[in-house]
C-alpha cells in the first residue's frame, strides 16, 4: 500500500505510533532493508536480535502498516544507531526525528555518546543526523566497499 501527501489525501502524523518492533514485522523490516547497506540477509538473523536485550528495535505504524524503524545496539560501553528509515511518501515530515527520539527515550541513552556511520555520499542523512546533534569524526575509508568511503558520526552525551 502506497500512500501519497497530496491535495487529496494528507497522512495525519499525530496517528502514527511507534512501538517495540516484533516478530509480525519482520517481512516489513526485510523489505526495507532492500535499500540500506549491510541490512540483515537472513530473516532468522533479525527474529533473533529482537530478542536481544542488548539491542532494539521500534517501528513506526500507521494504520496498520509499518513505515518507518529505527534500530540501535549496545556494544561494551558504546551505543550504536544500527539503522533509521522511513518509508519514502513519509519523509520530510520530522517522523525519524519523532523515532529517534522515542528510542532515545526508551533505550536508555541519555547520558551516552551515540555513533554511527553513514555513506559519505548520502547527504540527505549526513544532514539529517547533523541536526539531531551528531558531529563527523572521521572518514572510514572502503567501509561500504571499493571507493565507498563512510563518515563516522557521534553524538556526545
Amino acid at each position: 500500500m502506497d500512500i501519497k501527501n497530496t491535495d487529496s489525501f494528507k497522512v495525519d502524523f499525530s496517528k502514527v505510533d511507534i512501538i517495540p518492533a516484533t516478530l509480525s514485522h519482520c517481512e516489513s523490516l526485510m523489505e526495507f532493508g532492500r535499500e540500506l547497506p549491510s541490512f540483515y540477509s537472513n530473516i532468522e538473523f533479525l527474529k533473533k536480535d529482537l530478542f536481544d536485550p542488548l539491542k532494539c528495535f521500534f517501528v513506526a505504524i500507521y494504520e496498520d502498516l509499518v513505515v518507518g524503524f529505527i534500530s540501535f545496539f549496545k556494544l561494551y560501553d558504546e551505543i550504536h544507531l544500527a539503522y533509521i528509515y522511513v518509508k519514502r511518501d513519509f519523509r520530510n515530515f520530522g517522523l525519524g526525528k519523532r523515532l529517534f527520539k522515542f528510542a532515545y527515550d526508551k533505550f536508555y541513552l541519555k547520558g551516552k555518546e551515540i555513533w554511527l556511520e553513514v555513506e559519505t555520499t548520502n547527504t540527505a542523512a549526513c544532514l539529517f543526523y547533523t541536526k539531531l546533534g551528531f558531529r563527523i569524526v572521521y572518514k572510514r575509508k572502503n567501509y561500504y566497499g571499493e571507493n565507498k568511503d563512510a563518515w563516522i558520526m557521534k553524538r556526545e552525551a
